[in-house]
């Protein structure tokens, strides 16, 4: 089975399984050492996730146990992808890593020589993943393609500025946001640059694929669909704070988007329109949303008012809310058989609800 950020290669945020329903109920919490800011991925009955004090960990989904913890000499934000009983993942000191997924045991590691926080792509026995950008403003940054099985890189393809976003893989290309305000399109094979798209502003946000298009937020306070193919302009969507730095969601002909405005947004993939919204407010600014997922018709996601969310897809209608302590940060959620796992982000735990 094969599981990364944002579920799959499209990185659409669509789960086949369904989360939890018609509520959610905690059912384990595990404390992490050091925020945890990589969203947990789940596969073969274990939660895997990394955190900003070097350590990966492998848990057992049904119980929360530590299955296994494996230290590396910095921490990190990526999230990992599971493949073929593999965890594939990269941290700030620039290293890429495959660990076996049932013992921990590292199988081989490669530096990339810049940090890493985007989160790796796995398909057809190649991984992708961006390097460079962790901090805004250093100077230089790369896609890379590197063998899954001898971590041997098979090309690398350079930018200004680095790509903290993580890379989407679809129609023969490897699609990224880079903090130089662009989007790259790098054929899969060659890595060569088919295409770019600039925008206004850091594109940081991970970028969905679904039925010729391409969705992606930037900073410009703008949300784009692309041709996948050309990378000309379908539509764009402007939002109301110059901060968007979340991932779309797209399913059933909609694009689901949390913004730092307070805002959670379906529009219509085909126009853009606005299909519904969903406001949240503090006592002195606006609440920000997580990147969203879906499954069944369900739109899941944390909010910064330390709620967990379900939201009907079709009409944006509230299914249910938890809240859980008092975290501003969550994750991007994963889903699996009637569960929803996520992270806590600054408040240093990882959870599990049924």
């Amino acid at each position: 089975m094969t599981s990364m950020f944002r579920a799959n290669a499209l990185r659409d945020g669509v789960f086949k399984a369904a989360g939890p329903s018609p509520r959610a109920e905690l059912k384990w919490q595990f404390p992490v050492e050091g925020n945890a800011f990589s969203s947990p991925v789940v596969s073969e009955n274990l939660v895997c996730f990394g955190s900003r004090a070097r350590y990966l960990y492998a848990l057992e989904l049904s119980s929360g146990q530590l299955r296994w913890k494996f230290e590396m000499k910095r921490g990190t934000s990526s999230s990992p992808a599971l493949d073929e009983g593999w965890m594939y993942v990269g941290n700030e000191e620039g290293r890429l890593y495959a660990i076996k997924l049932a013992t921990g045991q590292e199988q081989w590691r490669i530096d990339l020589g810049q940090p890493i926080a985007s989160s790796p792509a796995i398909v057809e026995g190649v991984v992708y993943v961006g390097s460079g950008g962790v901090r805004a403003g250093t100077r230089g940054g790369h896609l890379h393609a590197v063998d899954a099985q001898t971590g041997q890189e098979r090309w690398r393809f350079s930018a200004e500025q680095g790509f903290y976003s993580s890379p989407a893989v679809a129609h023969g290309l490897v699609l990224c946001g880079n903090r130089d305000g662009q989007l790259y399109a790098v054929d899969i094979e060659t890595g060569h640059a088919t295409w770019t798209f600039p925008t206004g502003s850091e594109v940081v946000g991970t970028p969905a694929v679904a039925e010729e298009l391409v969705c992606f937020a930037s900073c410009d306070a703008k949300l784009y669909a692309l041709n996948v193919h050309s990378g000309q302009s379908h539509w764009t969507y402007e939002t109301r704070h110059s901060l968007v730095d979340a991932s779309p969601a797209i399913a059933a002909g909609s694009v689901f988007l949390g913004g730092k405005d307070g805002y959670l947004r379906a529009l219509d993939l085909a126009t853009g329109r606005e299909q519904w919204q969903v406001f949240r407010t503090g006592r002195s600014e606006p609440h920000s949303f997580s990147s969203p997922v879906v499954a069944a018709g369900v739109v899941y996601g944390g909010c910064s008012d330390g709620t967990l969310n379900a939201w009907d897809a079709q009409t944006g209608q509230e299914l249910w809310q938890i809240t859980i302590g008092t975290t501003t940060n969550w994750t991007s959620p994963a889903l699996a058989d009637g569960l929803l796992c996520i992270g806590g982000g600054s408040d240093q735990r990882v959870y599990l609800f049924h």
